[in-house]
């Protein structure tokens, strides 16, 4: 159950309010790299600030500058200890690059450095993961306890949120935070539910466990009674591996442990790890199973099942927002309905405040063209995979002087558009890639000289790709997400409009990956037919900023004029998305 907390008490209002006298004129005045404040900057910094709610949802459309906000929000609030975080590694170093002269410290995984006693492995598989007493921890020479030690002892620190919640969850954390900014906070409750999930892989309890039979079964309650029934055994086989170890190790003095009986050790661990998580389900209805119809019908002990949350709303309070201590502050383009946002992320009724600042770009600059095509779905005939396609090469013959791509939603249709479009093949402009490649075809891309297309279904999120490096995009259909997954099947049962919100969101953040700034200029086509009716029923899960720059049009519109000698910059902010078949 999501635990009820109390509304800020008059006192810490008050307290925040008098943070405001530390709201400089200019963002250079306070230290930051810039020397005006952009239209409602400096409001919303205000507004957050003096709102007496526990959560404040900031929803700021494109060109509102939300990281300058998020860090001069924790800048005026001195005294406060505050935490910036980022839902990508990418995003985090965005904010190491942009306001490095801030005084900003940043924090990163175990992942992410090299374990000084034992290059080149890295701190996550250090030895002193299994116990061993590191001389340099105490010392001062261990890169990543050293960080942590600074971060822990700084009042402003950035960091994402996969590591925070591990951190915070799994062991000491990083010290108690007053006030909590999260960034692209739209991908709250994706991170709520990777963090709740519990992946159980047929290999590793083979190892550990080689007499247990491991279930291959859709039913929750069935894997709850089978960790009851082995919980006590695992925590057996466990101790009696501890004991090995600190034997083996000389109680941890000692490094060089062997390298069988390590990973032993660690195996027992994770099996005790997902028994214990599994042994503290307490509704087998809230939760489902997926991958069992795989495992059903593999031999391969590396098969895997995982137990998910159907809604990830318990899971706010007790993993994330609790680190909050006062306040938590979000932050997104892409919250345009915070009765849902709120719902699915576990904040109770009466405990926010919202706020909606539009994109300010032009938006004769971005416009957003229905052009009625075909219905697109997996079972399309061939003819109308060719009436698409030649849609798809109608626009993109009028744009020969410019760049664009092309988001397929699925890899499926990537093919086929390339396989069937005359600008497909070796010898023609459009690039495509295989799953986990989308970093080395977009390389090539940005490289190629023009005109060049990139069809993928992994761009939706994530990606800038601002000035001449693409001018327009074409969206082949509504990018409804798998239903064939059992967790979505669970929760369309109980919200039939789930994946439509889903849809919703990745049109719109899909059509301003080539609209970063005031100058920038790109058109959108989306060519479904879906959409004449989606864009009706579900128009409150866009934002206003995208809705008004919608149009239809039966005929291709004529090409927008570029901006003369337009600069290309491009860079990425998440790993690859993939998109369903």
């Amino acid at each position: 159950m999501t635990q009820e907390l109390a509304p800020l008490s008059p006192a810490i209002a008050s307290e925040l309010s008098l943070a405001l006298s530390a709201l400089a004129s200019t963002p250079r005045e306070m230290g930051l790299p810039y020397d005006a404040w952009l239209q409602d900057q400096r409001e919303m910094v205000e507004w957050a600030v003096r709102s007496d709610k526990r959560f404040v949802i900031l929803n700021a459309g494109l060109g509102r500058g939300k990281s300058l906000v998020a860090v001069a929000l924790a800048l005026v609030l001195q005294g406060k200890r505050v935490a910036i975080l980022t839902t990508t590694k990418a995003l985090e170093d965005q904010y190491a690059r942009e306001f490095a002269d801030a005084g900003l410290v940043i924090m990163k995984g175990r992942n992410e450095f090299t374990c000084n006693l034992e290059p080149p492995l890295t701190a996550d598989v250090a030895p002193c993961v299994d116990g061993f007493k590191c001389p340099l921890k105490p010392e001062g020479s261990c890169d990543y306890f050293r960080q942590k030690a600074v971060t822990t002892a700084a009042r402003i620190y950035i960091t994402n949120m996969a590591y925070f919640m591990s951190v915070y969850n799994y062991s000491d954390g990083l010290g108690p935070v007053d006030v909590l900014v999260v960034d692209e906070a739209d991908l709250s409750e994706g991170w709520l539910l990777w963090m709740a999930g519990i992946k159980i892989t047929y290999a590793t309890f083979k190892r550990v466990l080689p007499d247990v039979p491991v279930p291959r079964t859709k039913n929750v309650g069935v894997w709850m009674e089978w960790a009851e029934r082995w919980y006590k055994t695992a925590a057996l086989v466990h101790s009696r591996l501890e004991a090995d170890m600190k034997e083996a190790s000389n109680d941890g003095r000692e490094a060089n442990v062997p390298r069988q009986l390590r990973n032993r050790y660690r195996q027992a661990g994770a099996v005790l790890n997902v028994l214990t998580q599994l042994r503290k389900i307490q509704d087998a209805s809230k939760w489902v199973v997926e991958g069992v119809d795989q495992a059903e019908h593999s031999e391969d002990q590396r098969t895997s099942v995982e137990l998910k949350p159907i809604w990830a709303g318990e899971f706010g309070e007790p993993l994330l927002w609790r680190y909050g201590k006062e306040k938590v502050v979000l932050m997104s383009g892409t919250i345009p309905n915070p009765a849902r946002f709120t719902k699915l992320v576990g904040i109770l009724d009466g405990q926010w405040e919202y706020r909606e600042y539009g994109c300010v770009f032009p938006v004769e600059n971005r416009p957003f063209y229905y052009i009625p095509t075909v219905k697109v779905h997996h079972n399309m005939s061939a003819s109308d995979l060719d009436a698409l396609v030649s849609r798809v090469d109608h626009i993109i013959g009028q744009r020969l002087d410019r760049k664009g791509i092309i988001h397929t939603g699925s890899y499926w249709m990537a093919q086929e558009v390339y396989g069937r479009s005359m600008w497909g093949g070796q010898e023609g402009i459009m690039v495509q890639h295989r799953p986990g490649k989308v970093e080395d075809a977009l390389e090539g891309y940005l490289k190629a000289d023009i005109p060049r297309v990139l069809v993928s279904p992994a761009l939706g999120r994530g990606i800038s790709l601002s000035g001449s490096a693409c001018s327009y995009i074409i969206h082949i259909r509504v990018p409804w997400p798998s239903m064939e997954t059992e967790q979505m099947k669970a929760r369309m049962k109980e919200d039939k409009t789930y994946a439509a919100l889903v849809a919703a969101v990745s049109v719109e953040q899909g059509a301003f990956r080539a609209i970063r700034s005031p100058t920038d200029v790109a058109e959108n086509f989306i060519l479904d037919e879906v959409w004449r009716w989606f864009r009706v029923a579900y128009r409150d899960f866009f934002s206003e900023g995208f809705r008004t720059s919608w149009k239809k049009s039966a005929l291709l519109p004529k090409p927008i004029e570029l901006p003369i000698e337009l600069p290309m910059v491009a860079h990425t902010n998440q790993k690859e998305e993939e998109g369903d078949s």
